[in-house]
């Protein structure tokens, strides 16, 4: 599943929110690796937070549920609180910088 945040978040990026699921789903409680989510403007302990709140996430979930498009609303809604503060400035201040190249010569 590949979804982009709406508008309102203001954030700018993707989000790569992965699914594997049990030939027996919904039937049968998702494991808690079932659903990862990735994106660029996560740093480490960004992407390492959100793991462990969407597991804890799904661990709530009844069995029967249908856990995926929640994960989904839920990552919507929850991930600027996990992407790096600096992300989408840094890049963006580093396409904006212009470096000069100045060559010496010693006589």
């Amino acid at each position: 599943i590949h979804t982009n945040p709406s508008s309102n978040l203001h954030f700018q990026g993707a989000i790569d929110l992965e699914a594997r699921l049990p030939h027996s789903y919904p039937s049968t409680p998702l494991e808690v690796t079932a659903i990862t989510v990735r994106s660029e403007s996560l740093d480490k302990t960004g992407h390492s937070a959100l793991t462990k709140a969407i597991s804890h996430f799904l661990s709530t979930q009844p069995v029967g549920c249908l856990a995926v498009s929640q994960a989904v609303e839920w990552t919507r809604t929850n991930f600027p609180e996990y992407r790096s503060k600096g992300s989408g400035e840094a890049a963006s201040t580093a396409e904006a910088e212009v470096r000069s190249f100045t060559r010496l010569w010693i006589v």
